[in-house]
């Protein structure tokens, strides 16, 4: 966790998830899903950083691309800052990365991954800048030198074009070392991430993402932690402020929290932990009130309680939201085939779980049927 975090008061999901509110670094958007190699969905790793960042920039125990922990570790060291452009000109990963050229760190480079599992990988190195055609990266890897030949506008990723890959190498003592220089008629080299796909070895089959961040600023945000310590997902809506108070979360992975803005605008945010990330909902403007610690709380039936802080002399005013209707499983506003599936999947399973529709602690045929006599409803 970044020593920039300030997290507030959390609550516990059914799974041993912590939840809490607070004032969190907020980054430009994170990769998820596909770039050259991969899956709808895939998880990336977020390694932020910025010329205030104490050099090397580090990230341990990566998280491969279903969300399960490797040991990898890995560091950019005599990296000179990162930056980001809106994204008109490709995707999440192409919008930011880190360089040289500036400060003083013209280069050599080095991408460092530690703690890497014995066996052979691919890896797929990543160098695009939506404004320049002569910023792109020279890497060397164990003795193998290649470099992007760019060209915008960014039509889809094309190798040696937008990212080059060295296909079949293994660590040595635990480290893949990559070096970055840049181009003798460049003037700057960026990179804007890696990902090591495992072919062999105790990680054969997994692709370990990470996306080159620029830091960000500090706003509102909700954490999701691991029973581990480790960050599974944060939500940080834009213009957001600080999320005070006590969050709730539902049995059916919906988290409610308020963020207070500023002095006299608060919103009641309503997000779904979807596992790798966090699903907005929908959000609402409480009135006027002055700071403080607005915590939610949700009633047996479902009804969503909240009332804003207000000065003592004021009106108080409390809302209740109406539970959504019974077997909506995911959380879409429509009950369908996908509930129906959520249910047959975990049948016979216990605790507090989304698929639980009537809450007695087991899924059964009882919450099959509540499914079976609301399918269609918002659809």
């Amino acid at each position: 966790m970044a020593a920039n975090e300030e997290l507030n008061l959390a609550v516990i999901g059914g799974d041993g998830t912590i939840y809490s509110g607070g004032r969190v670094t907020i980054p430009p958007p994170i990769m998820s899903g596909p770039a050259a190699t991969g899956q709808p969905g895939d998880f990336w790793n977020s390694l932020a950083a910025s010329d205030q960042v104490p050099r090397p920039w580090t990230l341990e125990n990566l998280r491969a691309h279903d969300d399960s922990a490797t040991p990898i570790d890995i560091a950019n060291i005599d990296f000179a800052e990162s930056s980001t452009y809106p994204p008109s000109d490709g995707d999440d990963l192409m919008r930011d990365y880190h360089y040289i050229g500036a400060l003083g760190y013209n280069g050599p480079a080095t991408i460092r991954l530690s703690q890497v599992p014995d066996g052979t990988y691919d890896l797929y190195l990543y160098s695009f800048t939506p404004i320049a055609t002569d910023q792109n990266a020279v890497f060397t890897v164990n003795g193998v030198t290649k470099t992007v030949t760019p060209s915008r506008p960014f039509t889809g990723y094309q190798e040696d074009v937008n990212y080059v890959v060295y296909r079949n190498i293994s660590p040595t003592n635990g480290e893949i070392n990559i070096t970055v220089e840049i181009d003798l008629f460049n003037q700057y080299a960026v990179v804007n991430g890696l990902q090591l796909v495992g072919l062999t070895g105790s990680l054969a089959g997994k692709r370990v993402n990470v996306d080159f961040n620029q830091l960000g600023t500090i706003g509102g945000g909700i954490t999701a932690i691991r029973p581990d310590g480790t960050i599974r997902w944060q939500f940080k809506p834009e213009g957001s402020g600080e999320f005070s108070g006590w969050p709730v979360v539902t049995c059916g992975r919906v988290l409610y929290a308020c963020d207070q803005v500023d002095f006299a605008t608060t919103y009641l945010y309503a997000v779904r932990d979807e596992g790798n990330n966090a699903r907005f909902l929908w959000r609402f403007q409480l009135p006027y009130n002055y700071f403080g610690n607005n915590s939610p709380s949700v009633g047996p039936d479902g009804t969503l309680y909240i009332a804003p802080s207000r000065d003592s002399a004021d009106a108080q005013t409390l809302y209740a939201f109406a539970p959504a209707p019974a077997g909506d499983i995911n959380a879409d506003g429509c009950i369908d085939d996908a509930d129906l599936l959520a249910v047959l999947f975990s049948f016979g399973a216990s605790g507090c779980l989304p698929e639980d529709v009537n809450g007695d602690g087991v899924v059964d045929d009882a919450d099959l049927l509540e499914v079976l006599f609301n399918f269609g409803t918002g659809c």
